[in-house]
């Protein structure tokens, strides 16, 4: 065999071949003895021929990493990663907070509309163990939550006929398939997603036909909310001066109610007579027990059929409480907020103006409790978003606003899973994202619809 030498010959005998792979292919053609010299061997251009591999000029061993060189590498990706991440976190906590913002928005715009086009606000509902009824209004005929009457505001009216042309047959499946119906614009996706959960109170209240307007169901699942109407600056905690406008001689059955912070128990007809001067300032019930406060706005079973709600909800307060056997039946009608219970609020009736009170906001959930099911879920967050008049879809400003934390219950506050702000829609449509550290006072006021302590939000 005759070996190429020259880089003159090197060249003719490759013309035509581009590479050395096909040089060793015409070789293997040729002589298989050439197999094992193929192994062995490398075209060095620079020395001008073929030469044995191992006694190539520029063919040296190639040296690997040595582990102090590895791990300073790794270090160096460590140190990068650990800048990074944190940015590439709060980059993304960022997007969900405005995401978060915008599901305010649409919900804001909607509840705006409905007022534009009904002349009021919709109502916050019966209670929670009644359903929405998709044959009644949305005013305080309507026994199911404000987000059942919005949802053909915020293109959800087809989740809401889901219920329209109800018979005893389909009853119970239309309304369970209700209740696991999950809104976009209900949730806050730094907290959780919206899967459907067992809800504490499985038996709920129904409308089925003329013929039998009041039936119960079960539902195994509920989809919940994120978000809460604003009910007042007291919650159940009302202020005694809420009754002024009520005649002593108009009660007369002479509930008793505890007045804070004295502790003392005053008949409703002395607190009513008195409201301006012995109780300027103070308020009825338990104000510093959140379940306490958490009973009184969860009121269950007071009225177990259309006929019992339509009557109630049209007498006067001082009907009401001539009739009522526990003061806390009566504080959800009277609240100082924009949607509670029975409602139907004009924004004419906003008289601290729209811009100075809240309108939604996010609620607090405990931390450790988010996709909690029945008796182990959240006092304010184990119900059908729905669902009548409830924590679940309604709180107050008696309470500051609280960062979700686990192991902590605060059915009626406003709150969010965001590090350290929580976003409020105002009645005028803005949407601004709160410090949790807002003034506990200014944030009652904020509550209150027309509490003549007019005080403007802070900045966003």
């Amino acid at each position: 065999m005759r070996i190429i030498t020259s880089r003159s010959e090197a060249t003719i005998f490759t013309h035509n071949v581009s590479d050395r792979s096909r040089v060793f292919a015409f070789a293997r053609v040729l002589s298989p003895a050439f197999q094992n010299f193929r192994h062995n061997t490398h075209l060095d251009v620079s020395s001008g021929g073929l030469c044995l591999e191992t006694d190539c000029p520029n063919q040296s061993g190639r040296q690997a990493f040595t582990l102090v060189e590895m791990l300073v590498v790794i270090a160096i990706i460590g140190t990068l990663a650990g800048l990074i991440l944190p940015a590439v976190q709060s980059a993304r906590e960022a997007g969900r907070l405005n995401t978060c913002r915008n599901n305010l928005v649409q919900l804001t715009k909607g509840l705006i509309h409905h007022e534009t086009s009904k002349g009021f606000f919709p109502s916050g509902g019966w209670g929670p163990a009644w359903l929405g009824v998709a044959a009644r209004h949305s005013d305080s005929s309507q026994p199911g939550s404000w987000i059942f009457s919005l949802m053909p505001y915020i293109e959800e009216g087809s989740t809401r006929n889901i219920v329209a042309d109800l018979t005893t047959t389909n009853c119970a499946e239309r309304y369970q398939k209700l209740a696991e119906t999950r809104l976009p614009a209900l949730a806050c996706p730094t907290r959780r997603s919206m899967r459907a959960v067992t809800p504490k109170t499985l038996s709920h209240y129904a409308y089925a036909t003329t013929a039998t307007p009041d039936t119960t169901v079960s539902i195994p699942a509920a989809a919940r909310s994120d978000y809460a109407a604003n009910g007042g600056s007291y919650g159940s905690c009302a202020a005694v001066a809420g009754f002024k406008g009520i005649a002593a001689n108009a009660v007369t059955n002479a509930v008793s109610v505890t007045v804070c912070p004295s502790g003392s128990s005053v008949p409703i007809p002395q607190a009513a007579a008195t409201a301006n001067a012995t109780h300027v300032g103070k308020t009825c019930g338990d104000c510093g027990n959140s379940l306490e406060a958490d009973a009184a706005l969860n009121i269950r079973g007071q009225f177990t059929t259309l006929a019992a709600g339509d009557a109630w909800r049209k007498l006067a307060p001082a009907a009401k409480l001539g009739q009522a056997t526990d003061v806390r039946l009566v504080l959800p009608d009277l609240q100082d907020g924009v949607i509670y219970r029975m409602s139907r609020l004009q924004a004419a009736s906003v008289f601290d103006g729209l811009s100075n009170v809240y309108l939604l906001g996010e609620k607090y959930v405990a931390a450790d409790k988010y996709d909690a099911e029945g008796s182990d879920a959240d006092a304010g967050d184990d119900g059908p978003l729905v669902a009548g008049y409830s924590n679940n879809t309604v709180r107050s400003g008696f309470e500051r606003p609280t960062h979700d934390a686990a192991g902590e219950s605060h059915p009626t506050a406003f709150g969010s899973a965001h590090a350290s702000v929580w976003n409020a829609a105002f009645g005028d449509g803005s949407v601004r994202s709160l410090s949790y550290t807002i003034d506990a006072t200014l944030h009652q006021r904020l509550s209150a619809r027309a509490d003549g302590a007019i005080a403007a939000p802070p900045a966003d």
